[in-house]
């Protein structure tokens, strides 16, 4: 029997499922992200910074100037804690995408990835819950606990273990 049947045979419907539900998750950090990134005008300011060498009507803008207006956009309208986060939303999204499809190919580290990232999501609520209380970390929150919930079942993290730990921890578990 190849590797990849025998990864087909251990896949259970549970994996499935949770990675279906960590590329869902992943779309949820990105709308996150795009909303406070264009909330300090980010949107239209990348728009000038990538496109504007190639359209005539747009201003174009170096890669120094759109930081800088960017930075002077959130200090302006008092945003710097959502730029941030946004900043930290796009580096777990890009993180959580790798996981799904880690997920999806039964990767070693997919699981180590999925739950470093739900906890570094409930680490960002918890921060938010605690400076800000904007609506959005309830949902943020809540997904990611049941998310942990979910990756907490022996039979997926077995998965993701190396043979022979996943041999030994089999022998325990009869």
């Amino acid at each position: 029997m190849t590797k990849q049947a025998r990864k087909r045979d251990k896949r259970s419907p549970v994996i499935t499922l949770l990675s279906w539900l960590l590329l869902i998750q992943s779309g949820l950090l990105l709308g996150l992200a795009v909303y406070h990134f264009d909330l300090n005008q980010g949107l239209s300011l990348l728009r000038q910074w990538l496109f504007g060498r190639n359209t005539p009507d747009i201003d174009t803008l170096s890669t120094g100037e759109f930081l800088s207006r960017l930075y002077e956009n959130a200090v302006s309208l008092n945003l710097i804690p959502a730029l941030v986060e946004s900043l930290a939303l796009f580096f777990l999204t890009i993180l959580i995408f790798i996981a799904a499809i880690g997920f999806f190919r039964l990767w070693r580290f997919a699981w180590d990835m999925a739950v470093f990232v739900q906890g570094a999501s409930l680490l960002i609520g918890i921060i938010l819950y605690f400076t800000d209380k904007p609506k959005h970390i309830y949902l943020l929150m809540a997904a990611s606990l049941f998310m942990v919930i979910y990756l907490s079942y022996a039979n997926v993290r077995v998965l993701f273990l190396p043979e022979d730990r996943r041999y030994i921890k089999e022998e325990e578990a009869r």
